[in-house]
């Protein structure tokens, strides 16, 4: 029995290895989903986790985003069947597979959720794992490389700060904030660009996630706690954002007219 089941995986692995070197990278996905089936029913966990490893790095690497975001969901999948003892080992693959993920991907982001989901059995934060939060951080710090290449090719934006407009120099010190991991700097950067930052309620929700990813900070509780809670609560309540909005554009187009019509470009 045991060595027909051998005869079968091995015929699966063969057509496997066919599908990738032909560049049938459909198929070759079928049948990594097919041996995900056939070593989960026998419970040969340790061999299906390297399995599905290298398989996402495999399509990831071959521009197959969707199916490798697939397989690495199904690694995660895996892992919390196996109940690995020693999850921190883990934590290292989790992170180079979320590296090279396209993050324009939705796969991505559920691939990011089930992964810390995972990570709850073995911490006893209620937000994950602190190790993969950090990381996974480092992942997204990453963004500097882009900044740096968006500022330096933009026709209408000076290859180093200061720049005209103030999201570009709060960006340009966050990044700054963060290699530095203070988030009392952090605190004050906010409230320093608070009238920028007031201009669109979605950029509140962005904050929180960077300070959950870069500096430890619990989840809000609640959506109007939001993540500052009394740290920077008197900076974001009691302004109107219209009339903070209208000060700001009317001092800067006073200063300089060509800034408030870079504004309306660029911003």
């Amino acid at each position: 029995m045991a060595s027909r089941y051998n005869q079968g995986i091995q015929r699966v692995l063969g057509k496997l290895e066919a599908s990738v070197n032909s560049g049938n990278y459909y198929e070759a996905h079928q049948m990594y989903r097919t041996l995900y089936f056939r070593y989960l029913a026998k419970k040969k966990y340790m061999d299906l986790l390297e399995l599905l490893y290298n398989g996402s790095i495999l399509l990831l690497q071959r521009d197959q985003h969707a199916s490798g975001a697939d397989l690495g969901i199904l690694f995660i999948d895996v892992l919390n069947k196996a109940e690995t003892t020693e999850p921190t080992s883990y934590f290292e693959k989790i992170t180079n597979l979320f590296s090279i993920m396209k993050p324009s991907t939705p796969e991505r982001e559920t691939f990011l959720h089930n992964a810390l989901r995972w990570s709850l059995k073995h911490t006893n934060c209620k937000w994950g794992h602190p190790e993969l939060h950090k990381m996974i951080a480092q992942v997204f710090w990453q963004a500097q490389e882009a900044f740096d290449s968006y500022t330096s090719r933009h026709p209408k934006i000076n290859n180093e700060p200061p720049y005209l407009l103030p999201l570009l120099n709060f960006l340009f010190f966050l990044l700054k904030t963060i290699q530095l991991s203070s988030f009392a700097a952090f605190t004050v950067l906010c409230e320093q660009y608070q009238l920028s930052l007031n201009r669109d309620p979605s950029y509140r929700t962005y904050l929180d996630k960077i300070a959950q990813l870069f500096f430890d900070v619990p989840a809000p509780r609640s959506r109007r706690q939001g993540l500052f809670g009394s740290l920077l609560q008197s900076f974001f309540n009691g302004l109107e954002d219209d009339e903070s909005d209208g000060e700001e554009t009317s001092r800067q187009a006073s200063n300089n007219p060509s800034t408030s019509h870079a504004v309306q470009e660029l911003d």
